[in-house]
């Protein structure tokens, strides 16, 4: 049912580390400008890497 599937969700969102989160929010900006540049095209996840000189740990 719907409450117990919003209590799940609650519970797992309440498990994530807040600094990734916000690492991952602020990533996700930067990728939507690069796609309108890009004109909704495909973008390339090394070029993305390699232009916001960011790097993943994972």
């Amino acid at each position: 049912n719907v409450t117990s599937l919003k209590a799940s969700i609650k519970s797992e969102m309440n498990k994530l580390d807040p600094a990734e989160v916000s690492t991952a929010c602020g990533r996700f900006r930067h990728r939507l400008e690069d796609i309108l540049e890009a004109e909704g095209g495909h973008i390339e996840k090394l070029s993305y890497i390699m232009s916001n000189k960011l790097s993943y740990s994972k």
